[in-house]
């Protein structure tokens, strides 16, 4: 096996475990805010939105965790859970909360990374 070779299945595999750590993180955030309903849409109420939509949020988030860990959804998943980072991001930036603004940011990086590389890795299988 050629050092190319090596590479490829040294990021593949970095890959699939950045991939599962955050299909895991999201599994469990979006859980939280799926069993505490409540404390959900009294937290999303307090950022000016409805409480469902709190709920709404910890679905997508769950959903979107479960997906990273099937192939053929990784890609959809990692791009919803980029939308959702960004309204995190747009949320926090809105109450002034800018030392909130860390986790959202590398959440929707790492969800971005994933999201891209796997499209490329399904593009490539696609062609060729």
């Amino acid at each position: 096996m050629g050092v190319m070779a090596e590479s490829g299945k040294a990021k593949n595999i970095a890959l699939r475990i950045l991939t599962a750590l955050l299909g895991a993180l999201f599994v469990m955030v979006g859980g939280m805010k799926i069993l505490n309903p409540s404390g959900t849409a009294q937290m999303f109420e307090g950022y000016g939105y409805p409480g469902w939509f709190g709920v709404v949020t910890g679905v997508i988030e769950l959903v979107s965790g479960v997906l990273l860990f099937v192939p053929r959804f990784t890609t959809y998943a990692a791009a919803a859970l980029v939308v959702v980072m960004a309204g995190a991001i747009a949320t926090h930036l809105k109450a002034g909360e800018t030392n909130q603004l860390t986790p959202p940011i590398v959440l929707l990086v790492i969800s971005a990374v994933v999201a891209v590389m796997r499209w490329r890795e399904t593009k490539s299988k696609s062609t060729g």
